[in-house]
């Protein structure tokens, strides 16, 4: 069968012409990236819907395959949205901010950002100079002002000078004062009671803090905060414990130890490090003290117990001791070997809070007692060499030796509305820290106390 072609015809169409306009404008590359990004957007929240649509769709009808209204299949889920299982992916962001690297970078910068907010503070800790503020425009004088400023200082100068030839007066010496660096404190720690303060051993510029939280948390009564002087305002490492803190103690051999004393009796030992218990053992009652020496850390608690401990592969062991002190709340210290009772000091009629070994003398220890004294003893004699007495201050703690045998304080540190509950010396600079009630770790710098000329300290023999 054959089959005719049409002729072709030939038509015209008269339209209207069209205006055209030409204009012409700058783009700058961000706008272009903005441009794509919102088209990009709303492509991927349109097909976002689709998708969400399609996976109930496929949760009811799981035989079927979803397709869409345009009758094209449908196709497989984006990653960034959604898992094959329905699970919604973590998006990129988070996934970069919970990364160990970035977190080290914002740790870095956190420390510089303090380090550079208490420059000044951290300086005079650690006796170094001031840097100079480059933002500081007070002194931003023009070199005319200053010429004439000095001009007049010399003048005044000359005019006291040739006023008071005739009388001149030696400036007295200035007074003894306590300067407030910062505090250790932060949300965790308010509320809270400092109940005890370690320094470590080998890097001074880290503080261990115990607390005790029972007052509000009594999940977490207890809580052990690692601060250092790279971020005074954030600790470094944070230990939650079951029972509130009474004590605690660096080790001076393994320097990440950290030997911690319960309110339960509970005795262990911390990687500060890492932030885990290690070992754990108790007492029967409330731990006093702990305290390390060499690799034996030694506790003592209410029950009337003095343990020593020794960490081995199998765990925390308890061993005997030598010779060591102990102050009762009868007032008597109690110089004892592991069996027996070598020798009783009697001069405390309270409590005895503390003693010290002298770190002169190895024969000479202290004991600070609830009835305001502190008494200086000498192993082999029964008797105090010197006592030491305050009219206005409980002595809490150990105290340096002085000639007099009725002391004032140089300087009195008080609150009113919190209770000082700890006190420690910095090994390395002349500062103390102050624990109080409220949370607060407290850093005083010691101004004009006084200090020996070539630096070393007098022989305790001979001011004895």
């Amino acid at each position: 069968m054959q089959t005719l072609d049409n002729y072709l015809k030939n038509k015209s169409v008269q339209t209207d012409s069209q205006a055209t306009v030409e204009a012409e404008t700058l783009a700058t590359n961000w706008e272009i990236y903005d441009s794509m990004n919102e088209l990009t957007i709303s492509e991927l929240e349109n097909e976002k819907a689709e998708q969400t649509k399609s996976l109930k769709k496929g949760s009811s009808h799981s035989n079927t395959t979803s397709t869409s209204d345009s009758g094209s299949s449908s196709s497989s889920l984006p990653e960034i949205d959604f898992n094959l299982d329905g699970s919604q992916i973590v998006s990129q962001p988070l996934i970069v901010m919970s990364s160990k690297e970035f977190l080290h970078s914002l740790l870095v910068i956190e420390r510089n950002v303090v380090a550079n907010i208490y420059q000044s503070k951290l300086a005079s800790y650690k006796e170094l100079p001031l840097l100079p503020d480059p933002y500081d425009t007070v002194n931003d004088l023009p070199e005319e002002d200053q010429d004439e400023e000095e001009k007049e200082e010399e003048e005044y100068d000359q005019e006291d000078k040739s006023s008071d030839a005739a009388s001149v007066e030696l400036p007295e010496a200035p007074a003894p004062a306590l300067t407030l660096l910062w505090s250790f404190s932060c949300e965790l720690t308010t509320d809270c009671v400092v109940t005890s303060l370690s320094w470590h051993k080998e890097n001074t510029d880290i503080l261990a803090v115990g607390y005790d939280c029972s007052a509000h948390n009594m999940e977490t009564p207890g809580l052990i905060c690692v601060w250092s002087l790279k971020n005074v305002m954030w600790p470094e490492r944070v230990i939650y414990t079951r029972s509130a803190v009474t004590t605690l103690d660096f080790s001076p051999n393994q320097s990440a130890h950290l030997g911690v004393g319960m309110m339960d009796g509970t005795v262990a030992i911390y990687n500060a490090g890492a932030g885990a218990v290690q070992v754990a053992r108790k007492h029967l009652e409330q731990v006093c003290q702990v305290s390390w020496t060499k690799q034996v850390l030694i506790s003592v608690s209410v029950d009337g117990l003095i343990k020593t401990w020794t960490l081995s592969p199998k765990g925390l062991g308890c061993s005997g001791f030598k010779v060591y002190l102990a102050g009762t709340r009868d007032g008597l210290i109690h110089m004892c070997s592991k069996r027996y009772s070598l020798e009783t000091f009697e001069k405390h009629f309270h409590a005895v809070n503390g003693i010290e070994w002298s770190p002169f003398s190895p024969d000479l220890f202290l004991s600070g007692s609830s009835d305001w004294t502190v008494q200086l003893w000498r192993r082999d004699s029964p008797s105090p060499i010197l006592g030491f007495t305050s009219l206005r201050m409980q002595s809490m703690g150990s105290a340096g030796p002085r000639n007099g045998r009725r002391l004032n304080p140089t300087e009195v540190l008080s609150s009113r509305h919190k209770e000082l509950t700890s006190v420690q010396f910095s090994p390395v600079a002349d500062t103390v820290v102050v624990g109080d009630s409220s949370g607060e770790v407290k850093v005083y710098q010691l101004q004009n106390f006084g200090r020996d000329s070539d630096g070393k300290v007098v022989n305790l023999e001979d001011a004895i």
